[in-house]
């Protein structure tokens, strides 16, 4: 699983990389806003990637990483609660 997360996160980093790159025209400016709209993207993914990655997991506090994540992610702080608690053991420990 982790693997998998990696490879998206490679994935999420190369659109960014590529929506930031100058775009190499020498006319005047175009008003090309596909780039922006994949940066929009990213940020949203990044944002909720805590939300994500629990539903990806099939944590089983999905819902309330994801209230966590939308009402503190803008926190830095909160974004890193959820993001360790998406990481989390999802199932109990039987005894």
């Amino acid at each position: 699983m982790f693997k998998k997360i990696m490879i998206a996160w490679a994935v999420i980093l190369g659109f960014v990389a590529v929506a930031l790159m100058p775009g190499g025209h020498t006319g005047p400016v175009q008003n090309d806003h596909s780039s922006g709209m994949i940066f929009l993207l990213m940020i949203f993914v990044s944002y909720f990637a805590p939300a994500l990655i629990a539903k990806l997991r099939r944590h089983y506090n999905t819902t309330a990483i994801f209230v966590l994540n939308l009402f503190l992610g803008w926190t830095f702080i909160g974004w890193v609660i959820a993001l360790v608690w998406a990481f989390t053991n999802n199932r109990e420990v039987v005894a």
